[in-house]
């Protein structure tokens, strides 16, 4: 924004934000897979800042939640945490050397849980068919790449009562600290922009001489 309120373009701040495909096997039993990946907003420097995946498995090869779970504990290690009593909800978290951070190293206490998943410190805001990154005005949002984990994957799973099958399966994966870094990378673009936009309307305003 400028002084009068007016918007004006950034220059050469351009970039590739993100990218989204989805596809519906048939027409009778409506399969849906989703990918959506979210770029950090630095021209030039882009780097990849979140991932959606969305999967509906295929009647007949639905496996039960404790497969599922075995599934994933093999793949990706044991969970950092789960909520008591919400087997479908899991969070790895990793250091940002892409170390996994062990069960019971972040979330100790009902605290911790509200400091590391609480919608208000999340970097993530759930929108119509994609998902976008946001940086809170807020102090522990900074402190969650290092109390937290830099990455956090999160994975939550519709469980079909009765059976325990698992029809379907949503996965999230966040870069904190790259959210954080483009944020302030972007601020600067945005800075230098306005000061520059600032400077050039002071100097035009200095040649002018009012008719008094």
């Amino acid at each position: 924004h400028l002084p009068n309120g007016k918007l004006q373009s950034v220059p050469n701040a351009n970039f590739y934000s993100s990218f989204y495909c989805a596809h519906k096997e048939n027409k009778i039993d409506g399969l849906y897979h989703e990918f959506n990946v979210s770029f950090t907003a630095v021209p030039g420097h882009e780097k990849l800042v979140s991932l959606h995946r969305l999967e509906w498995i295929s009647p007949g090869k639905q496996p039960t939640l404790s497969a599922f779970l075995k599934s994933l504990s093999e793949k990706y290690g044991a969970p950092t945490y789960s909520p008591p009593g919400y087997p479908g909800q899991l969070y790895w978290f990793y250091d940002k050397k892409g170390a996994l951070r062990k069960p019971g190293t972040v979330i100790k206490n009902v605290q911790d849980a509200e400091a590391c998943l609480s919608p208000g410190s999340m970097p993530l805001n759930a929108m119509v068919g994609s998902w976008t990154i946001s940086v809170p005005e807020n102090p522990q949002f900074r402190l969650m790449a290092s109390k937290c984990g830099a990455i956090v994957m999160t994975m939550n799973l519709e469980i079909e009562r009765g059976t325990m099958l698992v029809p379907s399966y949503e996965t999230n994966l966040i870069g904190i600290e790259s959210a954080i870094h483009a944020y302030d990378t972007s601020q600067e673009i945005i800075d230098k922009a306005r000061a520059a936009a600032y400077g050039s309307k002071i100097k035009a305003g200095d040649q002018q001489k009012p008719d008094l």
